[in-house]
């Protein structure tokens, strides 16, 4: 039960931030209607955290060769991280929705890019050639130096996936699961969000279906299912591969779907149209 003081709190008191479109200018209200900073500005104006007061605008901008500059002000109107050339909110998406990561930002100096706290605090040096987002993937900021990639996980502040692959995709929608990474060979393996090598890139494929570290690779041409590190589980009984639970993978086998353990036992047999795991919550 609620206490009389947390039933009495007032919650519009919490600091919200809105950017408003007025006379073809943008600026910023609060929650409370109050403008933060007058429309003026001829592009949106970038809150990377609606509760957070640090907005970046654009300014100096030439549409035909696309340059621009930004500076951050504070919910005072105050010009802030100033020491930093060209600082940017980092976009993702989904492809349903766009957002912006609220921890950290992205600053350019001297042509090269770096990343910084909302404090201004240094989280990578400028020294990569792109800085952007994992598609749809939370916390997980993709880095580009001299034709390689590798990846920082925000929530840590430090680069996970060394910069050394020539492609670094998600696992699956949770950035936990870890990463699928390849070699210049054309090789995949996985890294973990701990930075663990959880498989060597040796395979020519990896899926991405995994679970209780289950994993389902194409090697020479083979479909299987291997443990961490690389423990052949399963190579046959299967056409594919699309979900795991526990010790269990609903498989396809002749276009039909079914469910077999990891000793290759028939659970339910392939004769579904369609076949979920039930998870109950």
């Amino acid at each position: 039960l609620l206490t009389d003081t947390e039933k009495n709190k007032d919650v519009s008191s919490l600091d919200t931030y809105i950017s408003i479109f007025e006379n073809n200018k943008w600026g910023v209200i609060d929650n409370k209607g109050n403008k933060i900073i007058n429309p003026t500005y001829d592009e949106m104006i970038i809150i990377p955290d609606k509760n957070k007061g640090l907005f970046i605008c654009s300014y100096d901008i030439n549409y035909n060769n696309e340059t621009y500059k930004t500076k951050v002000l504070n919910e005072e109107g105050n010009e802030i991280l100033k020491e930093y050339e060209q600082i940017e909110a980092i976009e993702n998406t989904d492809d349903s929705m766009v957002w912006y990561d609220n921890s950290i930002l992205k600053y350019k100096q001297n042509g090269k890019y770096g990343l910084i706290d909302f404090n201004g605090k240094k989280i990578l040096n400028a020294e990569y050639d792109n800085i952007y987002a994992l598609k749809g993937v939370e916390k997980s900021l993709i880095v580009e130096q001299n034709g390689k990639k590798g990846l920082v996980n925000t929530s840590m502040g430090e680069i996970i996936v060394p910069v050394e692959y020539s492609e670094v995709t998600n696992l699956s929608e949770n950035y936990e699961a870890g990463y699928i990474v390849k070699n210049e060979a054309g090789k995949f393996g996985i890294i973990g969000a701990d930075k663990s090598k959880i498989l060597d890139a040796n395979y020519d494929e990896i899926k991405r279906v995994s679970g209780n570290n289950y994993y389902v690779v194409v090697q020479n041409g083979k479909l299987q299912i291997i443990e961490n590190m690389g423990k052949l589980v399963l190579d046959k009984g299967f056409d594919s591969v699309e979900d795991i639970n526990v010790n269990n993978f609903i498989v396809i086998k002749n276009s039909k779907y079914g469910v077999i353990s990891k000793e290759g036992t028939d659970i339910i047999p392939a004769e579904y149209e369609d076949l979920k795991f039930l998870i109950i919550i």
